[in-house]
């Protein structure tokens, strides 16, 4: 019989990667997607592990844990922890967890290797990953994908990369038909012409791009060699210059936006070391920092959110207007941030784990606390947008909204004081973008 494993976790990326290498030692894998859900499988499949998260919706991890030690046939079943450093977890609560047979605590972003090396000490299995340092960031910018690929290339990485490239595409709602490879600092590797392969053949099959809808910018000499020998790769255009792959995908005369990419590209092919942010947003996915996540404009952006690929969104679009944006994926590490920071405005959803949005809205007033505060949330019930308005809410936007009209809201929401109406006319409500102002 196949051992079982349970995942409780929101991140499809790591769920489908998990589910790909489990499988191939023969694993049965479960996924829950929140606490309840996790409740009922555990009594049902009785996993011989559970991979949790330490915010889970719909019940507590608290109570998920009380309930999986009240039940004899559950009690003894090891639970691998997975949490950020927001969690904000003390000597007291691990010592707590460990009552509920809480083996190992992970924290995000995952290290792949030292996820599956506990894995393995807890049921007796040896993992072969690959080890090879490698970093893969992949991320949307208009119609093109960019994947930027620093120090080598992992199995590993490449696997997670693909099902994030699912994932943006789910995301966006768009069809990639163009991709930009960036390398740079790439280190000697004796497999580097068969991983190049297992790169470029992931990658294509994840999207609808042909091998003339490609390019690569790149320094090293191997790598362009590799793809112009190559009788399937050698139609992809291979460039050290940064004007040669803007040109490429017709990008030479948008001066602004070509500035942006130049600055990024030429950081990222001169550098040996990758810069901070940078190598944070690779992680992005996984986790998700009390600490700011990007320095650029004059303006200070908080957004909250627990979907973890809203947030990346809200980043996408904030970033190209040169803002500073703070990431937060639950209400308490923002309160916590209010401590050090002031912001100039607050993007927040309102259905949230913990502290939910309305919870976040009362002790906001009562600490008068006067941040402009922007809804960015699914719920579309009137009564619920009345009430946020009463919070001293400036807009109301249902999710999902396109990106130009986000940084409209948003400059709007600068550009005029903070005065707002105690009634409101629903006809004002913009019903092709579902977002609602309330400034007057």
């Amino acid at each position: 019989m196949k051992e079982k494993i349970l995942i409780i976790n929101k991140s499809r990326t790591i769920n489908e990667y998990l589910r790909q290498k489990l499988s191939m030692y023969d694993f049965e894998v479960i996924f829950a997607r929140d606490g309840f859900d996790g409740q009922i499988k555990m009594k049902n499949e009785h996993p011989d592990l559970i991979i949790l998260d330490y915010y889970l919706t719909r019940i507590s991890l608290i109570d998920f844990l009380k309930d999986k030690r009240a039940n004899r046939n559950n009690v003894d079943i090891p639970v691998i922890l997975i949490y950020s450093k927001t969690d904000l977890l003390d000597k007291d609560t691990i010592i707590n967890l460990g009552k509920y047979k809480v083996t190992k605590i992970v924290q995000k972003p995952i290290d792949i290797d030292i996820l599956f090396k506990t894995i393995g000490e807890l049921l007796n299995i040896n993992f072969v990953l690959d080890s090879f340092p490698c970093m893969i960031d992949a991320h949307i910018n208009g119609d093109i994908l960019f994947i930027d690929i620093s120090k080598g290339l992992n199995k590993e990485k490449i696997d997670l990369a693909k099902y994030r490239i699912h994932e943006i595409r789910d995301l966006y709602k768009v069809d990639i038909k163009k991709i930009l490879f960036i390398f740079s600092d790439i280190q000697k590797q004796q497999s580097i012409n068969e991983m190049l392969d297992y790169l470029l053949s992931n990658i294509l099959s994840s999207t609808n791009a042909l091998v003339s809808g490609v390019h690569i910018l790149t320094k090293s000499r191997i790598i362009r060699e590799y793809i112009l020998s190559h009788p399937k790769y050698r139609f992809i255009e291979v460039s050290d210059d940064l004007n040669e792959s803007l040109k490429h995908f017709g990008m030479i005369d948008k001066n602004e936006y070509e500035d942006k990419v130049k600055s990024k590209m030429q950081d990222l092919l001169s550098s040996p070391v990758i810069h901070k942010e940078h190598e944070l947003s690779l992680n992005l996915n996984y986790s998700i920092e009390k600490k700011k996540v990007v320095k650029n404009g004059q303006y200070e952006i908080a957004v909250i959110d627990d979907d973890l690929r809203v947030l990346e969104y809200m980043e996408a679009i904030l970033v190209n207007e040169d803002w500073d944006v703070y990431l937060f994926d639950n209400g308490r590490s923002f309160i916590e941030s209010l401590k050090e920071k002031k912001f100039d405005i607050l993007i927040m959803d309102l259905v949230m784990p913990d502290i939910d949005g309305f919870k976040l809205l009362e002790y906001l007033n009562k600490k008068k606390i006067d941040t402009p505060i922007i809804i960015y949330t699914g719920l579309k019930d009137k009564q619920k947008i009345v009430e946020a308005m009463r919070h001293g809410v400036v807009s109301y936007m249902v999710k999902p909204v396109k990106p130009e009209i986000i940084i409209s809201k948003i400059s709007e929401t600068f550009n005029k004081t903070n005065k707002f109406i105690q009634t409101m006319n629903l006809d004002i409500f913009d019903k092709n973008d579902e977002s609602f102002n309330f400034l007057s």
